[in-house]
């Protein structure tokens, strides 16, 4: 199967083609590890192994090669056996020209995981050594997005002031069901349990990681990880993401309105009780890539300069500007003109760095954030509920904070850029926004809102500590969600849902309100875009 796997990818790889059109495939498996907590829970550690080429020969002739086999759970049954087989046959880039297979591996699904899927303590929670220099080589980015809910962050309270006692309200975005969590007071099993889950979500990870470079003597940093997202959906639809056109994703499980919307079985099922009512259409990973065939689209996601979204297709750029650059990019780039690649080649030729970059301590000159965004135009609306506009650009940030004699933690901060229009300046419920956005953060910067998650209030302090990262989240303005649309289409027939959204509805850009039940959906959601981070990485000791 894995030979046939390679033939169909192959036949379909179409970089090169004469009319113009390029659809790159990549050949990849899953290799899924449920291990099981000792109270008899789930925990998901499922990876997708990539690989640069294939060793079919019918369609691709390339160098590369993959795998003889597909790697296993069965097999291998620890992740650690699983780094080191990938060593023993592989490599990640064209560094190692001792072997002709490159491969990564991208941890999926980590909200649900049970707060497991980053333990660098040593004695990893499947029984073995850690050996965070193979998980570091191979595993260069992380899901952040899918089908089954968000895994950006879970915050450790349902309720908060956003910006204070470490609440972020954009952490409450499209949280799905887990195999880890509880059963609700409505029976809904696997909500998540944010007394052992909040551990397993992405920036939780990446903290952990600056956290161990720090304690390592900054020698390794076991979860440097850039962003990626997908569907995981189960009916062959790649890239099928929209809202408005939901097919579910699992395959005649939830083929219609009715199905998502209700429970499939039981007289009088409502909303409120359908685990399915949590998921969602899927994300996309974008990649910023030499050109479009498979080589080009893997060096990409193996060099971390790539991002994740929530379904729609926005532009997305995140530099650190060079020492010496005090260019005003922004100036042309607000509210609608094209930032185009060439600015991008200006920004590096200055010196800037692009997401999934690092730079070394003692560089603290490079002070100063670009995030530019531009809408997805794929839509045909321009205004109002579906305009799919930007309305808000979030530089998130994290450093080690290491007193003399005291633990190492990390600190967090939010800085927020918003919308400026007309009367309804700031207001999060203006259903409009900007076709294109651009801010600088920097200290100096009087236009981004400090949300001292931590008791950090500026960038300064995290270019002085032993470590830090910085990623961009681009939030769209509020738009439908398929439980809009499939609850619409069911107005007028008896088993319709519309009722079910009562007392429901959206704040602070996507958060959950809850009206009885846990985190309710609700029938608007703001999509959204994570980038790979920028992270401070001090020489080695």
């Amino acid at each position: 199967m894995w030979d046939k796997s390679q033939e169909i990818a192959d036949s379909h790889n179409e970089a090169g083609r004469k009319d113009g059109c390029k659809f790159a495939t990549l050949n990849a498996f899953e290799y899924s590890s449920n291990m099981r907590t000792g109270d008899g829970k789930t925990m998901n550690l499922h990876r997708n192994i990539v690989f640069r080429g294939s060793n079919s020969t019918k369609y691709y002739t390339a160098a590369d090669k993959v795998t003889k086999n597909t790697l296993d759970f069965i097999a291998y049954p620890t992740t650690t056996k699983l780094w080191s087989q990938l060593n023993e046959e592989c490599t990640v880039d064209s560094t190692d020209t001792s072997k002709t297979c490159k491969a990564i591996a991208i941890p999926h699904n980590p909200n649900d995981s049970g707060g497991s899927k980053w333990d660098v303590s040593g004695a990893s929670k499947d029984g073995e050594n850690d050996k965070g220099a193979l998980r570091s080589k191979f595993e260069r980015l992380v899901e952040i997005f899918q089908h089954k809910g968000s895994s950006e962050c879970l915050n450790s309270t349902q309720t908060g002031t956003d910006g204070k006692d470490g609440y972020d309200a954009l952490c409450e975005f499209e949280l799905g069901t887990t195999t880890t969590g509880a059963t609700n007071a409505q029976g809904v099993t696997g909500v998540p349990d944010r007394n052992t889950d909040i551990p397993g979500y992405v920036r939780s990870g990446l903290s952990q990681g600056i956290l161990a470079y720090h304690t390592s003597n900054n020698t390794l940093n076991p979860l440097q990880l850039g962003i990626s997202a997908s569907l995981d959906s189960h009916n062959a639809t790649p890239g099928y993401t929209p809202e408005n056109g939901f097919l579910g994703n699992t395959a005649t499980d939830d083929d219609t309105n009715v199905k998502r919307t209700q429970l499939t079985t039981g007289k009088g099922a409502t909303l409120a009780n359908n685990t399915q009512r949590y998921w969602n259409s899927g994300g996309l990973t974008a990649v910023w890539a030499k050109n479009n065939s498979r080589e080009g689209v893997y060096d990409g996601l193996a060099s971390r300069e790539a991002y994740g979204t929530s379904g729609t297709r926005p532009l997305v750029w995140f530099f650190m500007l060079g020492a010496n650059d005090n260019t005003d990019y922004c100036t042309q780039y607000q509210g609608g003109s094209s930032f185009t690649p060439d600015v991008a080649s200006i920004v590096r030729k200055n010196g800037g760095i692009p997401m999934g970059s690092s730079f070394a301590k003692g560089q603290a000159s490079y002070n100063r954030f670009l995030v530019v965004a531009q809408k997805d135009t794929s839509f045909t609306t321009t205004s109002g509920m579906d305009a799919h506009n930007i309305y808000e650009i979030d530089l998130v940030q994290s450093y080690v904070s290491a007193p003399d004699g005291g633990t190492p933690t990390t600190k967090e901060a939010v800085f927020r850029h918003r919308a400026l229009i007309g009367s309804d300046a700031g207001n999060v419920d203006n259903p409009d926004g900007y076709s294109s956005m651009c801010n600088i953060f920097a200290d100096s910067d009087p236009s981004s809102a400090r949300l001292a998650t931590d008791g950090v209030t500026t960038l300064k302090d995290a270019f002085a500590a032993p470590g830090a990262y910085w990623y961009a989240r681009v939030v769209e303005s509020k738009t439908y969600s398929w439980r809009y649309y499939d609850c619409e289409a069911l107005k007028t027939a008896s088993d319709k849902c519309a009722s079910d959204f009562t007392g429901e509805g959206p704040d602070a850009q996507g958060k959950y309100i809850d009206n009885g039940s846990y985190k309710n959906p609700f029938a608007m959601i703001s999509e959204r875009a994570w980038t790979s981070p920028i992270w401070l990485a001090p020489a080695p000791k």
